[in-house]
């Protein structure tokens, strides 16, 4: 999902089975927003995702935590859909 957030458009959430395919998802709606300011919220600190968000132009500020209630966020394990790109910020 990309949506209209603050001064640009926020992604996220991203979902996705494999990395590799959150890549693809996080590509398609990277596209027509060259020199547009987009945010994506990710817990990845490091790996493909991360690499082609920083080779995609934007700049990198900070791996965010994820707040849970009641236990934690699963981790991302390869083979199952997992959470690459969070909902981030109030959807209204």
């Amino acid at each position: 999902m990309r949506r209209a957030f603050g001064r640009g458009q926020v992604i996220g959430p991203v979902i996705a089975e494999t990395e590799a395919d959150a890549v693809h998802l996080v590509a398609s709606l990277l596209e027509g927003m060259e020199n547009r300011f987009v945010r994506l919220d990710t817990r990845q600190p490091e790996g493909l995702l991360r690499a082609f968000i920083e080779a995609s132009g934007l700049p990198l500020f900070d791996t965010v935590r994820t707040l849970t209630r009641g236990g934690t966020l699963a981790p991302v394990e390869p083979g199952r859909p997992g959470v690459y790109g969070l909902a981030a910020h109030a959807l209204s």
